[in-house]
């Protein structure tokens, strides 16, 4: 599954990506949502929402102003494994 993620200053928007169709998507603040930990559990939430799981991606495409939270996901995609598309 490909999850593509917008970082902006204020929010960060997720979008589920299957069969080439975005499915769902889904926003959070990107206000205390640096650290690649505190991103994990984010993300899952966000992905529980539409009955997928962090576990199920397997690429990350990357938007992002906010360096912060580029460098959390970077660390997040080499922990798990993920692809990251920047």
């Amino acid at each position: 599954m490909i999850v593509a993620i917008d970082v902006g200053n204020t929010n960060l928007r997720v979008g589920v990506v299957r069969g080439g169709d975005v499915e769902s998507g889904r926003r959070a603040a990107t206000r205390g949502n640096k650290g690649a930990e505190r991103l994990a559990v984010t993300l899952d939430e966000l992905l529980k929402e539409d009955g997928a799981a962090l576990s199920e991606v397997d690429t990350i495409v990357l938007a992002s102003v906010v360096p912060e939270v580029s460098a959390g996901l970077s660390e997040l995609a080499a922990d798990r494994g993920i692809r990251l598309v920047v």
